[in-house]
This record gives C-alpha cells, structure tokens and sequence, in this order.
C-alpha cells in the first residue's frame, strides 16, 4: 500500500513525477548502436556471473533469464514463443495521474506486451521499459551496466489554493540607503549543476533536504522576483529543499522554483510499493506552425524502428512512429514501440506522438468500434503504451473504416480524449480528404475531441490508378483545403498533409498504367541525373515533370521539391492552418526541410524558393 495520508490521497494517487526514479543515465553517445558489443552486468556493486548486456539505439538490453530469478515481480513473465515480456497491468501498483485512469486501465487493459529482442539466439528485454517494475535504477558505463535496488522516500506537496506564483530565486532583503544603494542581487541557494536531483548520485532515503539554521536565516526575509510560474490547484510538486518559510520545489515538467509552505499540502510516498507510475504532461509546443512527419515502421511484420533523427531539424517538431494497432476482432493490440526512441527524440527536442491504427481493416472495425467493452480494451491499451513508453501524443489512423461507422468513429474518438487529457498528451487523428467516398469521417465532430485533424492532402492519383498522374497537385490540395474548412473544422485544428514520395508510372502505348512505385526525392534525382532528363515545370500543377524510358518502359512522373512544396506549404500560410504533416521521414530531401523551416517558422513565403530543378 502507498503510504499516503487520507486527506492528500485523492490529488496525489494521480501523481508521481520524480526523476529520481527514472534510472540513470547512459553516458555513451545517443543512437549508439553496439550490437556487437558485449556488456557486463551489475547489480548493487555485484557482477552478475553470465549475465551479458547490450546497448543498442539508446536502449540497455538484459537477459530475459534474469526475469524471475535476479529481477522479480510477480505480474511479470516471458512469452518466449512471442519473443515478448508480459506485464500484468490487475497485479501492478499503478499510481497515475488520477484514481479514475488507474482502474481503467487495471480493469480493462490486461496485459501489456513488450517486444523482446534476439541477439546471439538469446532473448533480450529493454531495461528502460521495464525498471520501475523489478525497482531498479541503473547507469551505462563505457563496458557495464549498473544496476541498483530502489526503496526511496519521496516527499510531494500538493497545491491548496486556486493558483499560486512560483518564485525562481529566493534574494535577501537589503534595505537601501543614500550611502548603500542596493548591489545587484544573486540567488541564493540554488542546486549546484553536479548535484542536480535527476541524477541517480543524488538520491537518499529522503530526498527533501533541510538547509541549516544559518542558511535559513539568509533567507527569512526574501524579495519575490517576477515570474511565469503559475501553479494550480491539485498540482503536485517534489521538494527539494526545507526553508523557513518556503520549500524550493520541482515542477511537473522539472522546474525548479519556490512556493509558500502554506501554499501546499505535504504527504510521503514510498517508492517500494509503487510498480509504475507517471506523471501529467504539459502540452507545449510553440514557436510558429507545427510541423510533423510519420516515422514508418512495419509493424505487422514486427520491423524495427528506426533511429531516432541525430540533431534537431528547424523545420520539424513531432516525430509519429506507427507503433501500435488492434490486430483482430478481440481488440487484441500489438505494440512494436522502442523507448530509446522516444529517450532519443526527446534528447534533441523533439515531440513524439504514438500513431496508433485499426490495421486497415474495416469489418474488424466495425465490431470494435460497435462494442463498449471492445472499445475500453482498445483505447486502455493504446493509453497503457502511451505512458510505457513516455510519448506526449497519441495520432490516430483509422483507414478502411465502413460508411456506416463515422459516428462510431467519433464515439471512439471522443471516450479516448477524456483519458488522453488525464495524461497531458496532445490527439490528434488522421482523415482522408473531404469527398463523396470517404463520408467515414464526421469532420464537424471528430474535430471537437482532438487537437488536430491531419488531412492526407496526397494520393490523388493512387498506386491503382488506371491514369498517370500527380501525387497532389497544387489545384486539388488548395480544393481540399477549401472543403475540409467548409466542413466546420476550424483552420488552427487543420495540418496539411503533405507528401515527401514520388509516383512513377509505366505506361503503355495507350497511356494505361502497367505499374507504379512511390520513390524517395533523392532516388528521383539521382535518375534526372544519371539519365541527364529536364524537368518542365507546370505551372497550373506547381510541379516539375518529366518523361523517359527505362529498359524501354515508358515512364511519367510528377515530381515534388523544395519549389512544389513551397508553393503547399503557402496554403498553410494563406488560409491560417495549424501546420503541416508530411508522409513520410526518409522520403524528403534536406532541402525540403529548410522549406518547412523557412515557411512555417521564419515566415518566409514561396518566393524565396522558386529555384528548383
């Protein structure tokens, strides 16, 4: 049982977000991907004898030998014909941001499936999913990973008023005189940088510290500073630090600042009994237009994902890896997500938002969107991997839906938000464009339970398509844009879909396609190159398009670059919308990230990229 007192249960059963508890650090570089390299294993000072680890991708990997004999909890085992970790959600002491998301969860999302992964013909699991459950810490070292136990005390405190300001520094008071003037104040008592709280270093059997008398009479009397720190009821905060009259204190979102000590209510937790928890997200992404891409990875085929971008990209601020989907008509969902991902994305300030999917399948749709318990066991599941694996957004993509099932849809939609907002973390959802065959989606509803809808502004001549022609062109996307509006949703809620892939068609003498297949912008230029073609820019499409033939194959393609895209992404500017998502990372060329940059986030227009091929 948590050892929490009766009258700060209710706040504080929604909340743990200490990174005291996060597990260390990995001091070897982010993206490192040493398969090869083996590492040896510790545990509170002791080599475990045979236990080999790995670092991969930003992710410590153990042997799954050692779950159930070094590293126990009894809601834990290994599916090794599924090559998966099984995690009991009813056996495991959750402590979530409210008591509401807790039982719903421990009610309807079962267990959760944590991919293993097979080196030298051994099953291994990802440490970073899985320590706050076994209760351990750990650090990656040049050839070891250390691991140690965890049994700490913790003290929060809960806001008890409407809203407070937060002060960032507490200064003396010095009362000026004409032969004193005030001297420049300094902060007094800040954390020095090599004992900062997140790392493992720094964790005691109690982490509030108290400041003796002489440093408590420094600052009895304090000046509070402007600040932008607001704090609001039920908000709960990790003390850091005792003072007379003030605690110094560390946000959700790990600032760290100073309260009133009547400004909150104190209660201890002890992490012993905690399996997992986490804490309530800030949604905060700013700084012009948002710009997101979908990180593709296979998941029916249990593909990987791939490493997470090395540096920060102006032009792009979510990354969306498809990582899990309901798999059958039982609402069964598979999850192939990686948290070194996410640990990686976060590292060089990306957001990452889970694209969750109905597998495309609509019969299979249909029987879960039409089932209240169906669609609790889906939605828990989605939200179960959200928190496990630390995203901050979940993107929905709901393709092959039946006619019939639109206000099913937004029935679905809707009942995930209200758990999605417990959590802090953005919804959005992915929609075909408005036409007379994809009344599936509810435009003027869905868009009430979301932050924001994505229209996939590309395919208009599809891969089936008997007729060559462009992926989107600039007079078919500018008339989407002006139905989806038309439709009630509102411009700031609305990201254009934008394609980064290439369509090239054969065709036959009669001009009927025989085959086609979508291609990067680089794979395109390297044949403009190689075959010394001239793209012609058409000017009504705003793209550049050229025909050749291959091993005598007549091919035709429409091509997008930075000159096409500019001449998108100027619909974002015109009509106001919140952004743009492109499909998909991998596809686009560098130079089409300095478009985005450029016109979603310095203001440029269109003009300064008319110099394409």
């Amino acid at each position: 049982m948590l050892k929490i007192k009766a009258s700060f249960k209710r706040g504080l059963v929604f909340l743990l977000v200490l990174t005291l508890f996060v597990g260390g650090f990995a001091v070897l570089p982010l993206g490192s991907n040493a398969a090869d390299q083996q590492y040896n294993v510790f545990l509170n000072g002791s080599r475990l004898t045979g236990a080999t680890g790995y670092y991969i991708n930003n992710t410590a990997y153990l042997p799954c030998s050692l779950i159930g004999n070094t590293l126990k909890n009894s809601g834990i085992t290994v599916d090794a014909t599924g090559k998966r970790i099984a995690v009991d959600m009813t056996k495991e002491n959750l402590l979530l941001p409210d008591t509401t998301l807790s039982n719903y969860i421990k009610t309807n999302a079962g267990t959760a499936y944590i991919p293993a992964k097979t080196i030298n013909s051994q099953l291994y699991f990802p440490l970073n999913v899985l320590k706050p459950f076994f209760k351990v810490k750990y650090t990656v070292g040049s050839s070891s990973i250390n691991l140690a136990n965890t049994s700490d005390k913790v003290k929060l405190a809960q806001v008890n008023k409407a809203s407070i300001k937060a002060i960032p520094s507490l200064r003396p008071v010095i009362e000026p005189t004409l032969e004193t003037p005030v001297p420049p104040a300094a902060p007094v008592e800040t954390l020095p940088s090599d004992s900062a709280i997140t790392s493992d270093s720094a964790i005691t059997s109690d982490a509030s510290v108290t400041v003796s008398a002489a440093e408590v009479e420094q600052v009895t009397a304090v000046t509070p500073i402007p600040t932008d720190i607001t704090l609001y009821a039920n908000d709960v905060v990790t003390i850091l630090k005792t003072y007379d009259n003030y605690y110094m204190v560390e946000t959700t979102d790990g600032t760290q600042c100073y309260i009133p000590k009547t400004d909150v209510t104190i209660s201890d937790v002890d992490l012993a009994s905690v399996d997992f928890y986490t804490a309530k997200k800030k949604k905060a992404i700013t700084n012009g237009k948002l710009s997101i891409t979908w990180e593709y990875v296979n998941l029916a085929n249990n593909g990987s994902t791939p490493a997470a971008p090395n540096s920060k990209l102006g032009g792009l601020d979510v990354l969306c890896p498809i990582w899990t989907a309901f798999t059958d008509s039982r609402g069964t969902v598979k999850n192939v997500a990686d948290k070194g991902y996410t640990e990686a994305a976060h590292a060089k300030g990306y957001k990452v938002w889970s694209t969750v999917t109905n597998s495309f399948d609509g019969a299979m749709t249909t029987t879960v969107l039409s089932n209240k318990a169906l669609r609790d066991k889906v939605i828990s599941q989605y939200i179960m991997y959200a928190m496990l694996y630390d995203v901050d957004g979940i993107n929905i993509d709901f393709e092959g839906v039946k006619d019939g099932d639109a206000a099913k849809l937004v029935t679905f939609v809707s009942e995930m938000r209200a758990y999605t907002e417990k959590l802090g973390l953005y919804l959005s959802i992915d929609v075909m464009v408005p036409r007379s065959w994809n009344v599936e989606y509810d435009y003027k509803n869905l868009h009430k339970h979301v932050d924001y809808i994505a229209m996939m502004a590309y395919d208009q001549y599809y891969s089936g398509s008997k007729s060559p022609g462009p992926v989107a062109d600039y007079p078919w996307v500018k008339d989407n844009v002006d139905r989806i509006l038309a439709e009630g949703v509102p411009a700031s809620k609305v990201l254009l879909g934008v394609p980064s892939y290439i369509r090239a068609w054969t065709v036959d003498g009669n001009n009927v396609v025989t085959k086609s297949t979508a291609n990067s912008m680089m794979t395109m230029r390297d044949i403009i190159n190689t075959k010394g073609l001239k793209p012609v820019w058409l000017e009504d499409q705003k793209l550049y398009y050229i025909a050749y033939t291959d091993n005598g194959d007549n091919k035709k393609v429409w091509l997008e670059d930075s000159r096409s895209l500019s001449h998108k992404l100027s619909l974002v500017q015109d009509y106001n919308l919140a952004g743009a998502a492109s499909w998909r990372k991998g596809f686009e060329e560098q130079a089409a990230w300095d478009v985005y940059a450029g016109m979603l986030k310095t203001g440029f227009t269109k003009e300064k990229y008319q110099n394409g091929y």
